[in-house]
């Protein structure tokens, strides 16, 4: 099963990254600007997994 990473607004400026893997989720870490944390989930996730942005 592929892992699926998910980018949320935690907190006013703070865009975090989660890795859901089937059962399990692992917490990344925060970036200050969203497309930061768009591009480190993108190179996380490489051509296998993939990425989901929720707006908010």
């Amino acid at each position: 099963m592929a892992t699926t990473y998910h980018v949320r607004k935690v907190a006013k400026g703070r865009w975090g990254i989660t890795a859901a893997h089937p059962g399990w989720v692992t917490p990344i870490g925060t970036y200050p600007k969203r497309s930061a944390a768009i591009t480190v989930a993108k190179l996380l996730a490489g051509w296998r997994c993939s990425v989901v942005v929720h707006s908010s």
